[in-house]
């Protein structure tokens, strides 16, 4: 960090349990200098929005974190997506040096827990992080500069590292996925601020992720709310992130990348749970893209992106990391497992829709998924 802006991550090696303090600070004074922070000017009132199904370890240690919160006018919402299990209530009431309001969410699925929260939340910025992460202390300030940059943001994204690599598969998503490797302030727009990029704007680890952004309540609700056949929980399994940050710069509002707001995010350990991850991860890519091919506002979008986007999908997923798939072999197998989904996401995606799983529930007249 200098001056309240990270700078990046650097690597050192470790010997015999330690690191040489000279090399630390000469990669990081190779480290570029990012522009300075703005300080924040006004204060909204914000809604943090934590979505959570039957995982009260990781729970816990995201609401300790909460308590260093530095931001002067804040709510926390815990949006408990399998109330019948009873695992959530007590996590919160055992929370201390934090106030919790916890609202129960009508059917399994991550973007049906968004929308609850979306509804239940009193202030218009509403932050939403997932259980499995902690919080940086600044990461209330940080999302609202990036919403000063510009009174048409709508969206704003932080960076999510990894809070720990102890496994192999941590260290394979932590090198796939690139959720913390641009530390430099941006504002995306549709036309202005728009990205040199062939796949703009559905490159959206350009943005970022589903564990940490924010939005503007009334902006979600203008666009009718989460897609509910998406995200976790759903047939479709993720997507419900890409397809708000899409929506939000369709509708002509800008979305902005702030590097400061930062939460440290857990990877999966094991590499059954990466497996079905990165399955979920396919599915969700193509569910989206099919829904938007099948909109006739997006379909030439879309349709112009799919060749570099097929390049793209088979380079990202060829994840080089020799010591995880030495270590542990079946990491082999995840890349194929991804791919397998890309396959399956129309039918998922449908499958969503049979079910009355409505990409704009938040408009009148939309029936809610039990």
């Amino acid at each position: 960090w200098r001056g309240g802006q990270p700078l990046g991550l650097v690597q050192v090696p470790l010997t015999d349990g330690s690191v040489d303090g000279s090399d630390l600070r000469a990669r990081v004074a190779d480290l570029p200098r990012p522009s300075a922070l703005p300080l924040r000017q006004t204060s909204p009132g914000v809604s943090v929005v934590i979505c959570t199904r039957d995982r009260p370890v990781h729970l816990a240690r995201l609401l300790s974190s909460l308590v260093a919160l530095d931001y002067p006018e804040f709510e926390i919402v815990v949006v408990d997506n399998n109330p019948a299990s009873g695992l959530t209530r007590p996590v919160v009431e055992a929370a201390s040096g934090v106030s919790v309001r916890v609202v129960d969410a009508v059917g399994k699925g991550l973007s049906i827990a968004r929308n609850v929260g979306v509804r239940h939340a009193i202030h218009d910025i509403i932050a939403f992080t997932d259980d499995d992460v902690v919080i940086d202390a600044r990461w209330l300030d940080r999302l609202v500069v990036g919403f000063e940059r510009d009174d048409r943001v709508a969206c704003v994204c932080g960076m999510v590292p990894s809070v720990e690599v102890l496994t192999p598969s941590q260290a394979w998503f932590d090198h796939r996925v690139g959720w913390a490797r641009r530390w430099e302030p941006a504002l995306y727009g549709l036309h202005e601020h728009a990205a040199d990029d062939d796949l703009f704007p559905l490159r959206v680890s350009e943005f970022g992720t589903g564990a940490n952004f924010a939005v503007s309540k009334s902006a979600v609700v203008a666009l009718g709310g989460f897609d509910e056949a998406l995200g976790a929980g759903s047939p479709a399994g993720s997507g419900e992130d890409m397809d708000i940050f899409v929506r939000i710069l369709l509708s002509g509002r800008l979305l902005a990348r702030e590097p400061a707001a930062i939460v440290w995010h857990s990877h999966r350990e094991t590499v059954a749970e990466l497996d079905k991850q990165m399955h979920d991860y396919g599915v969700g890519l193509s569910a989206l893209l099919v829904k938007m091919l099948l909109n006739p506002r997006t379909t030439l979008l879309v349709a112009k992106r799919l060749v570099v986007g097929v390049r793209h999908l088979g380079a990202v997923t060829d994840v080089d990391h020799p010591a995880a798939l030495t270590t542990e072999p079946g990491l082999a197998n995840v890349r194929r497992r991804e791919l397998v989904g890309v396959v399956r996401g129309p039918w998922r995606l449908v499958r969503g829709r049979i079910a009355g799983r409505g990409g704009t529930p938040l408009r009148a007249g939309r029936r809610r998924v039990t």
